[in-house]
C-alpha cells in the first residue's frame, strides 16, 4: 500500500558529507503499520525504510525498494554476486531456478533471488555497487521488448535503457513484525568508472 500513497516530507538537513530528506507515511488510525523513508544524497545514495508495528499482533508484510538503473544496454549489461542463488523466474510458467554466472538481460527477465548478496551491475566502463541490509530477496527486472512494447508509459528505444535491481523481503522472505517493534531495510549504491 505504501507505493500508492502520498508520503509528508518530514525532514531536511545538509552538511560535507550530502543532503538528508526524511519522508513519513502516516497511519490511519486502523493502520497497524507505519514508515519512514531516509534518502541520503552523497557520494553515495543510500535508502533506509523504517516499518514500525503499531497493534499488538505480529504484523507480515512485504517490502521492496525499487530502484531502477540507466544503463548503456541491458542485453550487454551483467549482474554479478548472484552466482549459485535461487530464485523463482516469474516469466511464463513460474519456475525455481539456480544461478549460474551472471545475470544477463537477453529478454524479459523477472526474477526474485532468495540473497542477501550485494551486487554488481557491470556495464561498459562502470560499476555500480549495491550493498544492502536486512534484505533477503533481491529482485531483478528488465521488460524485455514484447511486454515493454505494450507498457504505454515506457517508449520503444528506453526498454533497453534501464534494469531494475531492488533490495527487498518478499514471499517467503517476508517480514514477520513483532508488537510495538521496527523493522529497516537499507540500500546502498555507490557508482565507479
Amino acid at each position: 500500500y505504501a507505493r500508492t500513497r502520498f508520503w509528508e516530507l518530514e525532514e531536511v538537513s545538509s552538511d560535507e558529507e550530502g543532503t538528508r530528506l526524511v519522508f513519513a507515511l502516516p497511519r490511519e488510525s486502523d493502520e497497524a503499520l507505519s514508515a519512514k523513508l531516509e534518502v541520503v544524497v552523497g557520494k553515495e545514495l543510500a535508502l533506509s525504510l523504517t516499518t514500525k508495528n503499531h497493534s499488538e499482533k505480529d504484523q507480515v508484510f512485504s517490502e521492496a525498494l525499487h530502484s531502477y538503473f540507466c544503463v548503456s544496454d541491458a542485453r550487454k549489461v551483467e549482474v554479478t554476486g548472484l552466482e549459485g542463488d535461487r530464485y523463482i523466474d516469474t516469466v511464463g510458467k513460474e519456475q525455481e531456478c539456480q544461478q549460474v554466472g551472471a545475470v544477463r538481460f537477453p529478454d524479459e527477465v523477472d526474477r526474485i533471488y532468495r540473497s542477501d548478496s550485494d551486487v554488481v551491475i557491470v556495464d561498459e566502463d562502470r560499476r555500480v555497487w549495491i550493498k544492502k541490509q536486512q534484505s533477503q530477496s533481491t529482485i531483478i527486472w528488465n521488460p524485455g521488448e514484447e511486454k515493454g512494447g505494450a507498457m504505454k508509459d515506457l517508449k520503444k528505444e528506453e526498454i533497453t535503457q534501464f534494469i531494475c535491481v531492488e533490495a527487498g523481503n518478499v514471499r517467503g522472505q517476508s517480514v514477520t513484525l513483532a508488537p510495538q517493534k521496527t523493522h529497516t531495510i537499507s540500500l546502498q549504491i555507490q557508482v565507479a568508472s
